[in-house]
């Protein structure tokens, strides 16, 4: 039911019609009396009384915050995340090291201790035999084989070396005839990993003996003819550790060449990077490490680094491509 509007005009307003009398409007109230309650169906004016603080601000200002719409779904209201990002692959990890990042990895190398590799050739040999395919792991599940680990290893390699390496790094196998010549890209190591499959014996004496002679054929000519000495070289074998040959009589015999020669301390350098958690192919790496200068009485140009299928980080490569070069700087100085 709808109520009739109150008779009569306004309250202190003259009565319609009657325009010759004085308007009789009441005076405002004094600030501090406040607003005086509603009548009738009139509604209280809008906002705080004047003088008075609004909400969420201070007195006299409004707070912008306090009106300000807000969009939950916007970036802006969400909130940043403090975790750290994850390195997800070993090739952002290698890819994010410079000179004194990997130094300071490294403990204690100065800044500039990548940059030995620009006086390097770096060539990979790489165990392809059938043992490589294991996939037992230390704790006795199963996970990556040694050949996945290996490829994961040389593409790290690769990305690290290719940088200070301008001609890139040679790839060989153990078995497989196939190479790669002056490789700069990690993709191509995959890619070539992808048309193997692990087969065969582990002849790393006899491989590692074909890539050394026509080196060290190359460094006698230089010698006799006074001529520059070829560039000196880096090589890296990623193997599991059985050798079905004896690669420490080839070693040794380089060692000896080289002595002979009286070629720098830093000319070869052969690092073994150990796939696999295998204790006696650790055991027997590290003996051939330790057996050139104990028992042969010859330089060493041998240095091992075990690789058990961990996430390669900045420690392991910068071992593995300078380890043996600045063992030999120390004992040059």
């Amino acid at each position: 039911m709808a109520y009739p509007p109150p008779s009569g005009p306004p309250p202190a307003y003259a009565p319609l019609g009657n325009s010759s009398a004085p308007s009789q409007q009441a005076p405002y109230p004094p600030a501090s009396a406040g607003y005086p309650p509603p009548q009738g169906s009139y509604a209280p004016p809008a906002g705080p009384p004047p003088g008075h603080q609004p909400y969420g601000g201070a007195p006299g200002v409004a707070s912008p915050a306090a009106y300000a719409p807000t969009n939950p779904f916007a970036d802006s209201a969400r909130p940043a995340s403090s975790a750290p990002v994850r390195q997800n692959s070993v090739l952002q990890h290698a890819g994010r090291l410079s000179g004194a990042g990997a130094a300071g990895a490294a403990g204690g190398m100065n800044e500039n201790a990548l940059e030995l590799l620009r006086s390097f050739d770096t060539i990979l040999l790489v165990d392809d035999s059938s043992s490589m395919q294991v996939t037992e792991q230390p704790d006795g599940t199963h996970g990556p084989s040694r050949w996945e680990q290996a490829r994961d290893a040389l593409a790290g390699l690769v990305e690290i070396a290719m940088r200070y390496d301008e001609d890139g790094v040679d790839i060989h196998f153990l078995n497989a005839s196939a190479s790669l010549q002056g490789c700069r890209d990690p993709a191509e190591v995959r890619a070539l990993f992808d048309r193997l499959e692990p087969n065969g014996i582990t002849p790393t004496g006899d491989a590692l003996e074909l890539l050394l002679l026509q080196y060290m054929d190359d460094i006698e000519t230089a010698r006799t003819k006074k001529s520059a000495m070829p560039k000196k070289r880096n090589y890296l074998v990623i193997t599991d550790g059985r050798a079905t040959d004896d690669p420490e009589s080839v070693i040794v015999a380089t060692a000896r060449r080289l002595d002979s020669l009286n070629a720098p301390l830093t000319q070869i350098g052969i690092q073994f990077v150990q796939v696999g958690a295998d204790a006696e192919a650790k055991a027997a790496l590290e003996e051939l490490d330790d057996a050139l200068s104990n028992v042969h009485r010859v330089r060493d140009i041998v240095d091992t680094v075990p690789y058990a299928g961990m996430a390669l980080d900045a420690d392991l490569l910068v071992k593995a491509l300078l380890g043996g070069i600045n063992r030999r700087l120390d004992r040059q100085k």
